[in-house]
């Protein structure tokens, strides 16, 4: 009876800590190194992605994103976005300042009730291009994350037709349900259909079941590969390589005239994934001037260079 009493005092211990970590009325969580994890049942078998936030830029607009990094299990597919939290919305970078002078669009509104629609500076895509809150519910679905049941909401890409028509989904659009507490829990994507989150690590809590961490951590590539996020950056840049063997690394960036303004790294590293940050600085710690530089790895045998924008 002792031993039944002990197991339940920590269980309400441990969901008592869970409750105190995670914010669950957030909407949208952004602290850096929360991880989301997505499957889908496919005609193919299981589909995974993950979605993790690595961190914050300062854009071309001066304003702060979290940058978010999106990788498909098993594809090799990934991409970069930057998302950014003010009050109860978020703005997505969209970066062409022809579409939209502000250089960010409002990508979700918690403030606006079910069934109303916002026009985004996207004409690129649609003339009348819209974003819109279908509608708001209580979900059970993922009781066992947060023992509780969460309100959520379902937003989707529209099409404005006329003043007459509130909104009509367009042929493009990839709804996704936010639950509170948990950010978004469900993607609709076109090839593959329903992605669910299976698992998720929020403020350093895991809920649910997670294998992609693992999986990254104990994986050796199988090529050697270099890449630089965000890209244009300001002020600094996550530089990201892989090597498949036990290797000799120098990285340096260089300008436009083949000039070595920067040494980055020159060190003896083991077989598997590294990052590290560049600061836009060169090696005197001057502040770089906007412009193109390059980013050149070589790694025992092999070679490669990149190019990166710096922009004030």
């Amino acid at each position: 009876m002792k031993t039944l009493k002990a197991i339940i005092f920590l269980i309400i211990v441990a969901v008592g800590f869970i409750k105190a970590q995670v914010d669950t009325t957030d909407w949208f969580p952004t602290q850096a190194g929360n991880y989301w994890e997505y499957m889908a049942w496919t005609g193919e078998g299981p589909k995974y992605f993950s979605i993790k936030i690595l961190g914050d830029t300062l854009m071309p607009n001066g304003k702060e994103y979290k940058i978010f990094y999106k990788k498909y299990f098993d594809l090799g597919l990934e991409g970069i976005w930057f998302d950014r939290k003010q009050d109860s919305y978020v703005y997505r970078y969209f970066g062409d300042s022809i579409s939209c002078e502000t250089l960010e669009y409002k990508f979700l509104d918690f403030t606006c009730p079910d069934s109303t629609v916002w026009l985004i500076c996207a004409p690129l895509f649609y003339p009348q291009s819209g974003r819109g809150i279908s509608f708001t519910y209580l979900d059970y679905t993922y009781y066992t994350f947060l023992q509780k049941p969460n309100e959520a909401k379902v937003f989707e890409d529209v099409q404005i037709d006329s003043v007459d028509t509130l909104w009509t989904p367009n042929d493009g659009s990839f709804p996704i349900l936010l639950n509170k507490g948990l950010g978004i829990v469900w993607h609709f994507i076109f090839n593959d259909g329903s992605y669910y989150l299976q698992g998720a690590i929020i403020n350093g809590i895991t809920m649910g079941t997670i294998v992609g961490v693992e999986k990254e951590d104990n994986t050796i590539p199988n090529n050697f590969s270099l890449r630089a996020y965000p890209n244009p950056f300001n002020p600094s840049t996550s530089i990201r390589f892989e090597i498949p063997e036990f290797s000799v690394v120098s990285i340096k960036v260089f300008n436009v005239l083949g000039k070595e303004i920067k040494l980055l790294l020159e060190e003896n590293l083991p077989a598997g994934e590294h990052n590290f940050q560049w600061n836009g600085k060169d090696n005197e710690g001057n502040t770089l001037p906007s412009g193109i530089y390059f980013i050149q790895m070589k790694a025992n045998e092999y070679q490669q260079t990149i190019k990166s924008v710096l922009l004030k």
